[in-house]
């Protein structure tokens, strides 16, 4: 059997890329999902390279009835944000690889999120996350977390910044980002994080090594690097998407 040529001598990647360089994105929003979105308040879906995922977001929902008169009367009760994440051909079978993937991914979009959300707007409120993972050909995280954000967005969510995520792996100590699942299954390195947009803060990271590293630093600041080409990719779709909307609704009303 060949063995496999990850980065070529011209310095290309298996899938004809440069180190640097993230997989194709695709954004979509709302109808143009394919979906039946009377159901939801926002919708996006978020293809990089072969892994696609599918978010819905429903809320903020009153929950208020549903609390104790204590915390009604508690000023800075923050929204509570639960989401659920299902993977490709997942089993609901409590205990496996796939089920604990989904618990890990669900838990970190919960814990991403919860800091940007203005939460004084939504007290005693809830909002729902479903995520439904189409594809997963590696980076599978990041492209949730990217997928979340266009579509609390497309709700009307207040955030104090967007999120944005990606992920690099060492391989042949060359740094790849946006690796494909070939590119990770053969890397020493994973490390995936979520930055603020406007101030590069990091919301998440999550960095998984078969080797000691002496210093993250330098793939950090290259990771949130390369997250901002989907920034730029998703405030452009953002905004067109609102200029359409806007269209529409002054041609249906007059």
């Amino acid at each position: 059997m060949a063995k496999i040529e990850y980065i070529s001598v011209e310095g290309l990647r298996v899938d004809g890329r440069r180190p640097a360089e993230v997989r194709n994105i695709e954004i979509l929003c709302g109808p143009e999902c394919g979906v039946d979105v009377n159901s939801y308040d926002g919708v996006a879906q978020v293809r990089q390279g072969l892994t696609k995922a599918q978010a819905f977001v429903k809320g903020p929902t009153d929950v208020g009835r549903n609390k104790q008169r204590s915390q009604l009367e508690t000023s800075d009760s923050p929204v509570e944000i639960q989401c659920e994440v299902v993977m490709p051909c997942e089993k609901r079978v409590v205990g496996n690889k796939m089920d604990h993937q989904s618990a890990d991914i669900a838990q970190t979009v919960i814990a991403t999120f919860e800091r940007v959300v203005v939460s004084h707007f939504y007290k005693n409120s809830v909002i729902h996350i479903f995520v439904n993972v189409l594809e997963n050909d590696g980076g599978v995280k990041a492209t949730v977390i990217n997928a979340v954000l266009v579509a609390l967005v497309h709700a009307g969510i207040a955030m104090r910044d967007l999120i944005v995520a990606c992920t690099a792996a060492m391989l042949n100590r060359q740094l790849l980002i946006d690796p494909n699942q070939l590119e990770l299954n053969a890397s020493v390195m994973e490390l995936t994080l979520a930055a603020s947009v406007s101030k590069e803060e990091i919301m998440y990271l999550d960095l998984k090594s078969k080797h000691a590293i002496k210093s993250v630093d330098g793939i950090i600041i290259k990771t949130i690097e390369a997250s901002k080409q989907f920034s730029i990719l998703a405030k452009a779709k953002l905004k067109q998407y609102a200029r359409d909307y806007l269209e529409l609704n002054s041609a249906v009303h007059g």
